[in-house]
């Protein structure tokens, strides 16, 4: 496929546009500036004029990225730019996606990138910009002296306000806890699905911070999901939650800290100046936070449920072991043999855990061969066996290796190399496969950002005598950055592969961005093969020759296009909030409205394909429904979605889902137990087609990070006017689960939008009735669909435990309505009663079996 050409006139356009765009990453990166979290902000001026230069910039039709202009460009021609601004959340800081209102000329939308918008010469008369936006209060923003002078930056006040409640045990208030708040900017179709769990890869904007008053709450206003960082004036120990728009977190500080000792497994020797995460499953709100040893090793950590999760911060979990060296506490991990994290069950008597750090493997040094300098930045390891592996080049193949730039792949597999000191980690991908097992030609592939593959035999050789570490050298390479634009010149959004036939190697593996920018990636020479879209084939090729006359090069991708328009949008819903998605889940691509009127909200220039169309809330829950795990994630019911073809566009009527109209509220109580539901609202049909597969009750399918609905400290929740209308509401229950899990949850009970319900609960004690047995039990507590006020088919019908037979098992929180557990493989009659706690003794051998 040849390159996208540019004409001189165009070149000069993109020229003056360089200017703007770094006008705009100035402006960015001091919005994204995270700063000091504990210390004071002022607030920003509602509307703010940055910089200063030319009011009006002649650009062609690809002269401005779609990511600056909302409006469509197809059919306009070339227009000049009247004005660019930006709208952002003005608590944060941080983008938000609004639709920008001239009173005179075309209406456009802002981005969800940056936020930033621009006004072409049809607006060149307003005098009144209308700005509104899903969760914020509509601005008016007026034409006045110096308005055009610059960037226009238009904060928006959010309509709610979001909470955190601090008690000691025994409910008293705790005043004085500074609260460090930031938004959250958790995709989690986006990232892996541990993602969303991690504070350290959540953290946008600038920080607020704050104080909790005589009752012990810390308020601001805030249109995004928001985490806060709260810290014990006492102890300076931290706790970290996520909390979502116009909910409250409570949080119950025990009345003193755990204290935990890391050492050496081997020495005891203090392990000082060491980082590690932690996290609480139980806790709905809980946000991995990340607590750091002093000299002596020694750490703080409250414990305000049980069990909690230790492990080493980011790709460290495979280069240390956690070992437990005191009683209550368990070694566990991320799923296989490799148990590298460390399990709390209960509080040991004294206050007091150690823990054991040991390294897996050895550490070796890597040099850049031509300069013998270290090597820094990070990289990706694998073991393989060179037999399987022939004709490599030719296509990608289950050989083929992935760079330390891929974007698709967990970060946690991406090692750490500081000053050339790498730590072999724990788990290498394909060293512990049956193949490598039994083969003896074996070689680990290292691949280190800037450097080419090295192949080295494995096992690795032992350092020489003279030195505490094996030396490997890699051979440098180039970087290049590929830019991607669609047919009619706008950068390409959609998802993007770069494969390398020199050493074998997807270069680049990425969802897809707005800019259409892919790198900067490493080259080893040679062409590079580039996979678009919805493409299976690799169909477009990029030259050595115009890889090696540019660090930056742009491809033009075959794209056909088409639109959407939707008729009957009620007045003065904020459309802003609609999105077309193209695709599903982790491949799926968000486009927002390029023009709207009073009834109508056109998506125009968009690719062709299979969309799921509404509020974007509404999209994230309805397109989880429309596919089956147990048939490769293929789409079952394309009743909620929209087909593009080529040069059409697609009409279709608003939905009354999409919005509930007037404001629907209900209560959720939860009743002889201090534990705080959360509510699941089911958007999008509930599988039409479940009669057909024999299903007695309709399919849910959602997790820990699916849309929820909030709810204050008395199980109040509220569907606002513009809100999307659930088809039914799941009472969860946050349950144990492995790091980072998104499935930890139970539900205890359905009800439809504006229905309250009480649902109460009691306490189960099991004891061991014969000798106990060495071996972990599994314990399972099932709420059956007729149990529900509406039956539904989940796979988060059920809590699990481990009980450890010895010592009995205490399970909180379980509905009156279930009548059996499953112990083992067999059924135990239990009879729960309101707030109280019920002793069973386990007679294993004269229960009934459990059916397979």
């Amino acid at each position: 496929m040849p390159l996208l050409r540019k004409s001189v006139p165009v070149v000069a356009a993109v020229l003056l546009l360089m200017v703007l765009v770094l006008l705009w990453r100035s402006l960015d990166s001091d919005i994204r500036e995270q700063g000091d979290p504990h210390s004071k902000v002022v607030d920003p001026s509602p509307v703010t004029l940055l910089d200063s230069g030319s009011t009006e910039l002649a650009l062609g039709a690809r002269g401005l990225p779609a990511s600056r202009s909302g409006a469509s460009t197809e059919g306009t021609g070339a227009r000049s730019i009247t004005l660019i601004g930006r709208t952002e959340d003005e608590t944060f800081g941080v983008p938000v996606a609004a639709r920008v209102e001239p009173d005179r000329g075309t209406t456009v939308f802002s981005n969800e990138v940056d936020g930033g918008f621009s006004l072409d010469s049809t607006c060149r008369n307003w005098t009144v910009l209308t700005v509104t936006a899903p969760g914020f209060q509509t601005r008016r923003v007026e034409r006045s002296l110096g308005t055009d002078s610059g960037a226009l930056v238009i904060s928006l006040e959010s309509t709610k306000y979001t909470s955190v409640r601090v008690h000691r045990e025994g409910g008293e208030p705790q005043q004085g806890c500074g609260v460090a708040w930031h938004a959250a900017i958790d995709k989690p179709e986006r990232g892996q699905v541990r993602d969303w769990v991690n504070t350290s890869r959540q953290l946008s904007g600038r920080f607020t911070n704050s104080l909790t008053d005589v009752d012990g709450v810390s308020r601001i206003p805030s249109g995004h999901a928001a985490y806060a960082e709260i810290s014990d004036p006492r102890s300076g120990t931290r706790k970290t939650v996520r909390v979502f728009p116009g909910a409250e977190a409570l949080v119950i500080l025990p009345r003193s800290a755990l204290q935990i000792q890391f050492v050496d497994t081997d020495s005891r020797e203090p392990v000082g100046r060491m980082d590690f995460d932690t996290w609480f499953p139980s806790e709905i709100e809980s946000m991995s936070q990340r607590i750091e040893t002093d000299e002596s090793g020694n750490a703080s950590l409250w414990v305000t449920s049980l069990p909690v999760l230790i492990r080493r911060p980011g790709s460290e979990l495979w280069s240390s072991m956690l070992t437990p060296l005191s009683p209550g506490a368990s070694s566990t991990g991320m799923g296989g043999r490799v148990n590298t994290m460390v399990r709390i069950d209960e509080l040991p008597p004294t206050g007091e855990l150690v823990v054991g750090v040991s390294h897996c493997g050895p550490q070796v040094e890597l040099l850049d061969a031509r300069t013998g300098s270290a090597v820094d930045g990070c990289a990706r390891l694998v073991v393989r066996r060179r037999g399987q592996c022939s004709n490599l080049g030719t296509g990608v193949t289950r050989c083929t290796l992935r760079s330390a730039h891929s974007d698709f792949d967990d970060p946690d597999q991406r090692c750490t190399v500081s000053k050339g000191h790498l730590r072999m980690p724990c788990f290498i991908p394909g060293a512990d496969s049956p193949s490598a097992q039994t083969g003896t030609d074996l070689e680990l592939a290292i691949l280190s950002e800037g450097y080419s593959p090295g192949f080295f035999a494995w096992p690795l050789a032992s350092p020489t005598p003279d030195s505490s570490a094996l030396a490997l050298s890699l051979d440098p390479c180039e970087s290049r950055t590929v830019l991607t634009v669609g047919s009619d010149g706008r950068p390409f959004r959609g998802r993007v592969a770069v494969y390398s036939p020199v050493n074998d190697v997807f270069a680049w593996l990425s969802p897809g961005n707005v800019e259409g920018r892919h790198g900067p990636m490493d080259w080893y020479g040679g062409e590079l093969w580039v996979r678009a879209g919805e493409e299976r084939e690799w169909r477009l090729r990029i030259s050595a020759a115009e890889l090696s006359a540019s660090n930056t090069v742009t491809i033009s991708v075959p794209t056909a296009i088409g639109g959407i328009l939707i008729e009957g949008v009620p007045d003065g819903y904020p459309v802003a909030g609609l999105v077309a998605k193209l695709g599903v889940g982790l491949e799926g691509t968000i486009f927002h409205p390029t023009a709207s009127t009073r009834t109508t909200c056109r998506f125009d220039g968009i690719p062709v394909g299979s969309y799921t169309l509404g509020p974007l809330t509404w999209v994230e829950g309805a397109e989880q429904h429309a596919i089956h795990q147990q048939q490769d994630f293929k789409l079952l019911d394309e009743g909620v979605r929209v087909r593009v073809r080529q040069g059409e566009t697609s009409t279709i009527e608003w939905l009354d889902v999409w919005a509930a109209g007037a404001p629907m509220t209900g209560q959720v109580r939860v009743l002889g137990t201090e534990v705080r539901p959360f509510l699941v609202p089911q958007y999008g049909p509930i599988e039409s087609n479940a009669a057909e597969r024999g299903a007695d009750a309709p399919r849910m399918v959602f997790g820990r990070n699916s849309p929820q609905l909030a709810v204050d400290a008395e199980g109040w929740y509220r569907i606002e006017a513009t809100d999307p209308i659930p088809k039914l509401i799941a009472v969860c229950l946050p349950t144990e689960g492995t790091w980072g899990t998104v499935q930890g949850f139970q539900v205890l009970e359905t009800l439809l939008p504006g229905e309250s319900v009480e649902i109460p609960t009691g306490t189960l004690e099991l004891t061991w009735g014969s000798k106990p047995t060495t071996d972990v039990v599994l314990v399972r507590v099932e709420i059956t669909a007729d149990a529900l006020r509406h039956p539904v088919s989940t796979y988060q019908s059920a809590r699990e435990f481990r009980w450890q037979t010895a010592k009995p098992l205490m399970i909180p929180c379980v509905p009156l309505t279930v009548r059996r557990l499953v112990v083992g493989r067999r059924g135990q009659p239990v009879r729960p009663e309101l707030g109280s706690v019920t002793r069973i003794a386990v007679d294993i051998d004269s229960l009934p079996p459990i059916p397979r």
